[in-house]
């Protein structure tokens, strides 16, 4: 039988954004799943095709973020979007509206089932307006699968040329999980592998490459530059990925390096995990969220199969040959893979 490939990056993206969609509204997303008569809810329907045709179109060239003289002028794709981002408000307003309802029907309900659920709670204290809970959930599932299929992405060009790596992984889910279809968050702490595998592809091939600005409450000196108080400073991860005077051969990928095999952890090192840990919380609250995501992603799917390139001679794709969509840093060429059944 030839082999074939499959462009794994519409599925990578299609399946983060129904895991975080269903996070974001569990309880009518199941109402949807059943299918039929009354419980289909044609907000949530309608919200759910919005959503997938913003990603569809995303992430997109923006003009203006290289030539910012061109902002006035805005690409057939951005006013789109921006169409389409002002149909999401609309709707996820008449669904918070629709919540706050029956949040207010005097008869008994159940424990908070999703993340809708509980900010509508949080507005009997005031907490929260309704147009703060569609930003929220917005930005948290528009980043979210941006992030997360690009994460998966990355981490499975580096298992494909790396077979060692992915048979290594193979046996440490085999070990951990067998073929169980429910799998436990707990088990991860069980599979070291596993998460210095995402931690080495997420160094090498950083899928954000700059933070949001931060700014400095004091007078200091970095590198030989004098920066005054209230500088705006922007981190590159990327690059602190990359520093020799921590890694070891930095463009190679070696996810022993974060299980302490052959590697001496240095203070130099724990310091940039610190840095690196700090910047990223700041620039994403939902990080933690993301990174059980693209655990989950990986044991699943790597319990059913084995992902390899069509032609040996032919390598999946090039560390450098990447391009930055907004912030995003991917893939020039999206990845395509050969799925064999792992045994």
């Amino acid at each position: 039988m030839k082999p074939f490939g499959i462009g794994l990056r519409p599925h990578l993206r299609h399946a983060s954004f129904k895991f975080i969609f269903n996070i974001c509204f569990g309880r009518h997303v199941d109402a949807i799943a059943g299918g039929v008569g009354s419980h289909k809810d044609p907000l949530m329907m309608q919200l759910e095709a919005l959503f997938i045709e913003v990603i569809r179109l995303g992430p997109a060239f923006i003009i203006s973020d290289f030539v910012p003289t061109s902002l006035p002028f805005h690409s057939p794709i951005d006013i789109q979007r921006a169409a389409i981002s002002g149909t999401i408000e609309k709707v996820l307003l008449d669904v918070i509206r629709g919540y706050k309802q029956r949040a207010n029907i005097k008869v008994p309900r159940s424990e908070p089932v999703d993340l809708l659920d509980h900010l509508v709670c949080l507005q009997k204290d005031e907490q929260l307006q309704d147009k703060e809970i569609v930003w929220l959930l917005s930005e948290l599932i528009l980043a979210s699968t941006d992030h997360v299929s690009t994460i998966l992405e990355w981490t499975f060009a580096h298992l494909m040329a790396n077979p060692q790596v992915q048979a290594k992984l193979h046996q440490e889910i085999d070990i951990v999980c067998s073929k169980r279809t429910n799998i436990s968050t707990t088990e991860f702490d069980n599979m070291p592998y596993l998460v210095a595998i995402v931690k080495e592809s997420m160094r090498v091939s950083s899928p954000i490459m700059l933070t949001i600005p931060h700014s400095t409450t004091k007078e200091l000196n970095i590198g030989g530059f004098q920066l005054p108080m209230n500088t705006q400073i922007v981190c590159h991860l990327g690059a602190l990925g990359q520093d020799a005077n921590i890694y070891e051969n930095p463009s190679c990928f070696d996810p022993n390096r974060f299980i302490g095999i052959g590697v001496n952890l240095n203070n130099a090192f724990e310091k940039q995990k610190n840095i690196v840990h700090l910047m990223t919380q700041q620039f994403c609250p939902g990080r933690g969220l993301e990174i059980l995501h693209v655990y989950i992603f990986l044991v699943k799917l790597l319990q059913c199969f084995e992902f390899s390139h069509l032609y040996v001679e032919i390598m999946p794709f090039k560390t450098s040959d990447t391009v930055e969509w907004g912030v995003i840093n991917v893939l020039r060429k999206p990845l395509v893979a050969c799925l064999n059944p792992h045994l």
